[in-house]
């Protein structure tokens, strides 16, 4: 449920970087009029960084779910199998 919540968070923080890293930009009259400086760069790599994070969170999160659902269904039938029902 953490991992569900935490995903769409890191998201928000990664298109923030992404933001920051255009506004570090330098503007030049000659072509090309917007070049990257080094801190724009570092902010472009948090961003992409934190994209993979929250693309592996996500995995994570559908992965968990699918074994609580199999877990589950386990459950179920050991307690089918055996009438433990009051």
């Amino acid at each position: 449920m953490v991992l569900t919540v935490l995903a769409p968070g890191l998201a928000y923080f990664s298109q923030l970087s992404f933001l920051w890293s255009l506004g570090k930009e330098a503007f030049y009259w000659e072509r090309p009029y917007v070049r990257p400086t080094r801190s724009s760069n570092f902010l472009n790599l948090i961003g992409v960084t934190i994209q993979f994070l929250t693309i592996g969170i996500v995995i994570g999160s559908i992965a968990l779910l699918l074994l609580g659902g199999w877990k589950f269904l386990l459950l179920a039938q050991f307690v089918s199998e055996r009438n433990m029902l009051p």
